[in-house]
Parts: C-alpha cells; structure tokens; sequence
C-alpha cells in the first residue's frame, strides 16, 4: 500500500473534510485501487492523504492525479479548487504530531475520522 499526499487549494465554496472524502471516494475507480482517504481541511484548503493500492509508488501517483483530476473537472462544488501538490512526500502538517510524539486525547497522533467502510 502506499501513501500519496495531496493539497487541495479552496475555490470558491468550502467544503467539510466529510464531503470531501465523499467527493474523492466517487472520483475514483476500481483501477485506482484507493483503500482509504484522510481528509484535514483548514481555511485555505485540504490536506489529503490517499492510501493505494498499487503495483509501485510511481504508479499510486498517477492514480492519485487521475482521481483528482475526475474531481476537480467533475464537481460543480469543487469551481475554483487547485491541486498544488500530488506526490509521496511527506507532510508536516499530518505527520509532525506522529514524529514529535505529540499524542492528543485516547494516545492518537492524528484526529480521527469516522472510517469510510465497517471495513476499515
């Protein structure tokens, strides 16, 4: 599995990290292989970490441009939105609570969210 990490500059409409994750789940397709989406959003836009499965990294991001890019071209809500990052790299924002050992409340390191299938 592997982890791409995306910033989603907000257009015109703001949207809940829950519609986002909604929005990102229905852009994708079988082939994209997504597992799981973590949505962190702030005024400017979101943070959005895909977990893929996929043959390599190379090929989890063209997966993650693919569904953002059916988002972004798709959703009428989404006008205005920009993806300025798609790439594995590491995000500060999401991951410095983990390296830091900074745990909130009940041991987590990251906010949870509600998970996206009784799966999960």
């Amino acid at each position: 599995m592997y982890l791409v990490n995306t910033r989603l500059v907000a257009g015109v409409a703001p949207l809940s990290r829950s519609r986002l994750r909604e929005l990102l789940r229905e852009a994708a397709d079988a082939a994209d292989g997504l597992e799981h989406v973590y949505v962190q959003t702030d005024p400017g836009g979101a943070d959005v970490t895909l977990f893929l499965l996929g043959t390599s990294l190379a090929a989890a991001e063209r997966s993650a441009l693919r569904i953002h890019t059916a988002l972004l071209t798709g959703r009428p809500e989404l006008r205005g939105w920009l993806l300025t990052r798609c790439g594995a790299d590491l995000v500060a924002a999401l991951a410095g609570p983990a390296l830091l050992g900074d745990t909130g409340p009940g041991g987590k390191a990251l906010p949870g969210q509600e998970p996206d299938s009784a799966e999960c």
